[in-house]
C-alpha cells in the first residue's frame, strides 16, 4: 500500500517540472490524481498535528469548527 502511494505521488509530482504548480493542479491534473494528491498531503499534515495545535486552530481559525452532525448518527 505504501509503495502504491509513493508511485502515485512520484507520477503526479513529475508533472510539476517546469510548470507552475497552480496551472498543473487547476488545469492539467486529472481529478482523480488531484484527489489522491490532496488526500496524501492532508494525511501527512494530520499525522504531524498535535492535539494542542488542533485546539489552537479551533480558537483562532474561523474555518475550524466542530461538525454539526451528531457523531452517533454518522456511525
Amino acid at each position: 500500500m505504501e509503495s502504491d502511494k509513493s508511485a502515485l505521488l512520484g507520477r503526479v509530482l513529475k508533472q510539476f517540472s517546469g510548470a507552475e504548480m497552480s496551472d498543473v493542479l487547476a488545469d492539467r491534473l486529472p481529478g482523480t490524481d488531484l484527489t489522491s494528491l490532496l488526500l496524501e498531503v492532508m494525511r501527512r499534515r494530520a499525522a504531524r498535528t498535535s492535539a494542542a495545535e488542533v485546539m489552537r486552530q479551533y480558537r483562532t481559525d474561523r474555518f475550524v469548527a466542530p461538525a454539526v452532525t451528531d457523531f452517533r448518527a454518522l456511525r
